[in-house]
């Protein structure tokens, strides 16, 4: 779906992705949250198709999710 950049990593999201898991991992912020944040900002990606709310969940639970936590899938009824 979206695709991946292998070999670039933009400093600003590996310290976003950092912080972000470190209030999921001291219980400040639960992967419910961080599913929600990730649907909403999979709303502004630019891609070469409308992007609806049922989409972004699709983009944020197959693709953001396991890239922000470093895991294979990872579903949204996880928290």
């Amino acid at each position: 779906m979206v695709e991946k950049h292998i070999g670039v990593v933009d400093p600003t999201d590996a310290v976003l992705r950092s912080c972000l898991r470190k209030l999921v991992s001291r219980d400040l912020f639960t992967k419910q949250d961080i599913q929600e944040l990730l649907e909403e900002a999979a709303l502004g990606l630019d891609l070469d198709v409308k992007i609806t709310p049922e989409f972004a969940k699709q983009i944020a639970t197959e693709d953001l999710m396991p890239r922000f936590f470093g895991t294979g899938r990872c579903g949204a009824a996880e928290s």
